[in-house]
């Protein structure tokens, strides 16, 4: 049986665009805490968060969503995840480290990073050490009201966004662990799917629940 999840961790989180994800420079270590453990999904949050930010209560929503419906819905039509590091459940690490990949100033123009999966998690023996966390996890971004990272995120934004961000990352997830880890024996990248029809099945994801 998987051991029980810890109460607190560290992750290593990606803090730049359009930098090496094979240089543990392009990551910073992010200590959180175990907000929900749920039949399917361990919801972390950032210890650093910016003032008006989510509350035990929007967690415990977000866990349930997850576990009664956003589960379900994308192992029907995506197949199951993988479970590279033996804990029987989803990783969601809530941290501003989101927020701050959006340039400050540009949200309400061109738009915002809500979320991410990196392959690195799902290959651990490929990628450097620094720049890994050995399992199925996704990152989303939080309320930032006041603009303490930069741009300005109301709750009531990102509450409207996490759902559809937690289906379509997780799809993610999914399709590149059966690919990569199932298919390609955990090296091989020529199993990765392309990417213009990996944010297809994501989108179609997100419409899906």
């Amino acid at each position: 049986a998987p051991a029980a999840a810890p109460a607190s961790r560290n992750f290593l989180v990606l803090t730049c665009t359009g930098c090496s994800i094979q240089s543990p420079g392009s990551f910073a270590t992010v200590t959180a805490d175990l907000r929900y453990d749920g039949t399917h999904v361990l919801i972390y949050s950032d210890v650093n968060q910016p003032t008006g930010s989510f509350t035990q209560g929007d967690y415990d929503a977000f866990g349930a969503n997850f576990d009664n419906s956003i589960y379900a819905t994308n192992t029907e039509f995506f197949g199951p995840p993988t479970d590279i590091d033996n804990n029987g459940k989803i990783v969601v690490l809530f941290t501003p480290r989101v927020n701050e990949l959006t340039p400050d100033g540009t949200a309400q123009t061109s738009g915002f990073i809500s979320g991410f999966v990196l392959i690195n998690d799902l290959a651990p023996n490929v990628f450097p050490a620094g720049t890994t966390n050995g399992g199925e996890v996704f990152y989303s971004m939080v309320p930032d009201p006041n603009g303490e990272t930069g741009n300005t995120f109301p709750k009531t934004v990102v509450e409207g966004v996490v759902p559809g961000t937690l289906a379509h990352e997780f799809e993610h997830m999914i399709s590149n662990g059966y690919r990569f880890v199932v298919l390609g024996g955990g090296t091989d990248w020529r199993f990765l799917q392309q990417t213009w029809l990996e944010e297809g099945m994501a989108h179609m994801a997100e419409d899906l629940n």
